[in-house]
């Protein structure tokens, strides 16, 4: 009788640490999702069919170059990136699974993704280079994630290439802002774009300044730019305070992406409406150019194709290459001086 009893009591107990077990026990595998991708938006970023309930899946753990980022113009490996996601995953139905955080900010499903091949999309992303591992928030293959990374700048795959010297090039030729960071005393730091400087900023404001130069120089126009950084203590620096050395317009190709002066003839100008082309040599397709865009045209005395031409000048501001040939844009009058007294020369032919 007793054994009885006890067997009465042992297998609902039994009964009841199995219900436990699968109440606790992980997902099992017919708990996965599936949808279908309908569209690329970028590298890490995608529309998928989720039981006919369109969703804007942003993959976990990886953070590709921004192509159509509301605050940052595109970036280097943007296209490529965008272009592995659509050719592995478009039309393609997946598999997906989710961490502790299921949602970002913008309301966009975060997800691993797993295509049908079995393929970890987010992982091979980082593992071919195409992507950096985001490490804002923490997510289970953090690890893994940072080995591929690894692994992917040890082999200067994707936007590791030519170990950043491929990306440098592709800034100078997409025009890319480009900032100046000069070391103070006291162990503090000066932030120079174009003619603004900031002064007197520690470590923490040193990096404030300049994401808000990142942030906002693709938004703003030159003045409102301007307007706002003046608006943080930055301040105006005329021509003269910009100490930089002077080289011949035949030179100026020399300096690309450099702070720099040259010195010339203006021999052709012309207005398109949309911008100035003041240039130093006829064969304007090859040789340095300086240009005006229309939106600084009140700056400038006028009709500035007409004060520059024919005059010996001086322009101060960074070189850049575009289509093959040395320019500089200037927004300001105070970066083109007319040399007083200065010969003619005649263009080199």
């Amino acid at each position: 009788m007793s054994q009885t009893r006890n067997l009465k009591i042992i297998l609902p107990l039994s009964f009841l640490f199995c219900l436990l077990l699968l109440v606790l026990a992980p997902g099992p595998a017919w708990s996965a999702e599936y949808c279908t991708v309908v569209r690329i938006i970028d590298g890490d970023t995608l529309e998928a069919d989720c039981e006919h309930r369109l969703e804007k899946i942003r993959l976990i753990g990886v953070d590709t170059p921004e192509k159509y980022h509301p605050e940052k113009p595109a970036q280097f490996f943007s296209e490529e990136a965008a272009g592995f996601t659509r050719k592995m995953a478009e039309g393609r139905r997946i598999r997906i699974d989710s961490d502790a955080e299921k949602f970002d900010r913008y309301g966009r499903r975060l997800s691993y993704i797993y295509l049908p091949d079995g393929t970890f999309l987010n992982a091979e992303l980082v593992r071919q280079g195409y992507g950096f591992v985001f490490r804002r928030f923490p997510f289970r293959f953090l690890d893994e994630f940072n080995q591929l990374e690894a692994e992917a700048r040890e082999n200067r795959s994707g936007l590791w290439q030519e170990n950043g010297l491929a990306e440098f090039r592709w800034l100078q030729k997409n025009e890319a802002d480009s900032f100046q960071v000069f070391p103070a005393a006291g162990n503090l730091w000066m932030v120079r774009y174009q003619k603004l400087l900031k002064t007197h900023l520690d470590q923490n404001g040193l990096a404030a300044e300049l994401e808000e130069l990142r942030l906002k120089a693709p938004k703003l126009s030159p003045r409102d730019l301007e307007n706002h950084l003046l608006s943080r203590g930055w301040r105006l620096i005329s021509g003269e305070e910009i100490k930089t050395q002077a080289v011949s317009w035949e030179e100026a190709g020399r300096y690309a992406g450099s702070l720099i002066s040259v010195e010339g003839k203006i021999v052709l100008a012309h207005n398109s409406g949309k911008a100035c082309f003041l240039n130093f040599h006829s064969n304007w397709k090859r040789y340095f150019s300086v240009v005006i865009f229309a939106s600084d045209f009140a700056r400038f005395p006028s009709p500035p194709e007409k004060v520059y031409l024919g005059k010996q000048v001086r322009v101060t501001g960074i070189i850049k290459e575009y289509e093959g040939r040395p320019e500089m844009v200037i927004s300001g009058p105070e970066q083109i001086q007319i040399l007083p007294g200065a010969g003619e020369i005649a263009p080199r032919k």
